[in-house]
Formats: structure tokens, sequence, C-alpha cells
């Protein structure tokens, strides 16, 4: 039995790729990525697949960081039991003070 969390990356951009190369392996497993703009499912981005935005339910996870400053309802698309961290909004407001 696995102890690590699942991860999905929302947002395809520095940031994301940033949090791929440094979150711990041996606490967190990245799922993937998903963008509104990516609808096909690859394995384009470091060996990870992008997962369409439509087929989030289909994957298992427990948190979606979001690394983009789109604004999207993830709870009301995928797992709504999953907790959703707004990486590139708490970076903003941290940037402001």
């Amino acid at each position: 039995m696995s102890n690590k969390l699942n991860i999905i990356l929302y947002g395809i951009n520095e940031l994301s790729i940033y949090l791929l190369q440094t979150l711990e392996k041996e606490k967190y497993n990245i799922i993937g990525f998903s963008d509104k703009e990516n609808n096909a499912t690859t394995d384009g981005i470091n060996g990870m697949k992008i997962i369409p935005i439509d087929q989030l339910e289909n994957n298992p996870y427990d948190y979606i960081i979001i690394c983009s400053d789109e604004t999207v309802d993830l709870k009301s698309i995928g797992n709504s039991e999953c907790k959703v961290i707004n990486l590139s909004a708490q970076l903003k407001e941290y940037l402001n003070i």
C-alpha cells in the first residue's frame, strides 16, 4: 500500500514543469498534467500524460495544484473529494505584498 499523494498539475507552463521536477517522488505521485487548451491524451511533456479536463474524474488523485492564471472550477469537473491548491494565485498574492 502506497502512502504517496496522487497529484494532477493543472496548467502547462514553467511552474508546473518546475513542480514536476522538484516534488519529492517518495511522497508524491504526479499523475499528469491537465489544461483546458489541451484535449488529447499524450506522453509529450517529460513523459507525463496530458489529461483532458473532461476526463479528470477517470484518474485517481488527491490534489490538483493549479499552476495557471485561468479561472476554472475544477471541483465541479473532477473528483469533488479532492483538494485544490491554487499555487498560481498564492504566488501572485505573495509577490504583491
